[in-house]
């Protein structure tokens, strides 16, 4: 079991460096002039590091609530489904992003696309939050109290150590210092969600 918390986030950043080196540096210039990142990761790149952390999560989350089978399979098919919704919101998210940035470096400001595009970033933002709240009410509903107050503090550890195992990835590198805040070092202002 001990072997296994050890290679856990050995195996993640393992992961998201091969993420990071199949998106690396590729022929010509990168978006600030020089050789490097040709961009962010296409949806199917994004899509399959997202299963792979999904994966990852259930299996620690079993271990840290103590899960029966039964108790993890009910889990891992309520934030599956919860987590497919959160994918196309973050989605969505972006697309709208894009379309703002676009909006902005336009030679002459639509101040009625503007304000769409902040109103769905607006509505995005809030059903992100009800849907935060309705994973929270399902989980209620699987877990003991002992296990949903572990489940909380397991989901923002493990938001952070999955922010900070990404960060590395895309600054090339996966180890040395920082890697502190895999088990609970300090790794930067508090996560509130």
């Amino acid at each position: 079991m001990k072997l296994v918390r050890m290679l856990l986030p050995l195996m993640l950043v393992a992961v998201m460096t091969a993420s990071a080196a199949a998106q690396g540096a590729g022929p010509g210039p990168g978006p600030m002039g020089g050789q490097g990142r040709m961009g962010p990761p296409s949806d199917a790149e994004r899509e399959e590091i997202m299963k792979k952390v999904q994966t990852v999560r259930i299996w620690r989350l079993t271990e840290e609530l103590k899960l029966d089978e039964k108790t993890s399979a009910k889990l891992a098919a309520v934030l599956s489904s919860l987590d497919q919704e959160r994918r196309e919101l973050m989605q969505k998210n972006r697309e709208a992003m894009q379309e703002l940035r676009a909006l902005l470096g336009a030679a002459k400001l639509e101040e009625k696309r503007l304000q769409a595009a902040l109103e769905g970033i607006e509505k995005n933002h809030d059903t992100m939050i009800d849907l935060r709240k309705r994973e929270l009410r399902e989980v209620r509903g699987l877990l003991t109290i002992e296990q949903q107050a572990r489940y909380v503090v397991f989901h923002q550890q493990f938001r952070r150590e999955m922010r900070g195992m990404m960060n590395r990835a895309r600054s090339g590198s996966p180890g040395g210092p920082g890697m502190e805040g895999i088990r609970g070092g300090p790794q930067g202002p508090e996560d509130d969600e």
